[in-house]
C-alpha cells in the first residue's frame, strides 16, 4: 500500500527558507489579490522562499524574478 503525502495549507509567512511551495489560495480582499496577480503570485503558482522568518518581509522567487513581499500580505497567501 503506498503513502499518501498530505500536504497541510498554511501561511507563507510559515514557509521557511529553501522550501519550494504552491500558492493554493489568496484570502485578502480586491486589491491585495490584484496587487499580487500583478506580481505573478496567483493559485497554483510555485513559489521559492528565498528568505523568511520573524515578522520582516518574505523575499520569494518565482519565473526568474524575486519579489519581497511584507508579513502582512504573506499572512492572506496559502500554501502548501
Amino acid at each position: 500500500m503506498k503513502e499518501q503525502l498530505i500536504q497541510k495549507v498554511v501561511p507563507l509567512t510559515l514557509a521557511r527558507k529553501g522550501q519550494n511551495v504552491k500558492v493554493v489560495a489568496i484570502e485578502g480582499g480586491k486589491q491585495v489579490t490584484l496587487r499580487l496577480l500583478s506580481m505573478g503570485i496567483t493559485s497554483g503558482v510555485t513559489l521559492k522562499i528565498e528568505k523568511a522568518g520573524g515578522n520582516g518581509p518574505i523575499l520569494v522567487a518565482l519565473n526568474g524574478s524575486k519579489v519581497a513581499l511584507g508579513h502582512g500580505v504573506g499572512q492572506k497567501v496559502m500554501v502548501e
